[in-house]
């Protein structure tokens, strides 16, 4: 196997530098670069919600977060994932959280879905899950996670009712 030094100068430097590479070569550079960007780009998401939660959760003698499920929204041009997010606690309730600035990653890393998509972030492991036939009833929130056992309150700690979801 040739080395091929990839100019970085510019764009166009960088094009020319692919364009010496055989197809082979350049899919293994393009796979490798896709996989680094999901990586960094799952690992902004994971630093949004957890700050998010770090400035939510603050009694540690209340049940803590084990995990975030996010549904998609209808806009004019399909729909995407949502920055409110159902957040499933360790007694197994749910709560209802805003995530401030994850439009944009959302965006970039998942683009448009279908309408019963979902993406279960796990707290514990810090990976990321989307599915394509889910929904977010407390129930399915935590099937995702492990079956966490109901709680004996009421499993929504927002005015929201499971039904309009």
């Amino acid at each position: 196997m040739a080395t091929v030094i990839i100019d970085l100068t510019s764009a166009e430097t960088i094009d020319e530098s692919l364009a010496r590479l055989d197809p082979r070569s350049r899919d293994s550079i393009m796979s490798a670069a896709r996989r680094r960007l999901s990586a960094e780009n799952d690992a902004a998401i994971l630093a949004i919600i957890r700050a998010t939660l770090a400035t939510r959760y603050t009694d540690p003698g209340e049940p803590a977060p084990v995990g975030v499920v996010f549904p998609t929204g209808e806009w004019d041009e399909g729909f995407f994932l949502t920055e409110e997010g159902f957040v499933l606690l360790t007694d197994g309730t749910i709560d209802e959280v805003h995530f401030d600035g994850l439009d944009p990653l959302f965006g970039r890393e998942f683009g448009i879905r279908g309408r019963h998509y979902t993406l279960a972030v796990d707290l514990r492991t810090g990976e990321l899950d989307g599915n394509d036939d889910n929904d977010c009833t407390d129930d399915s929130i935590r099937a995702r996670f492990h079956d966490l056992s109901a709680p004996t309150t009421p499993t929504t700690n927002d005015t929201e009712s499971e039904s309009t979801r």
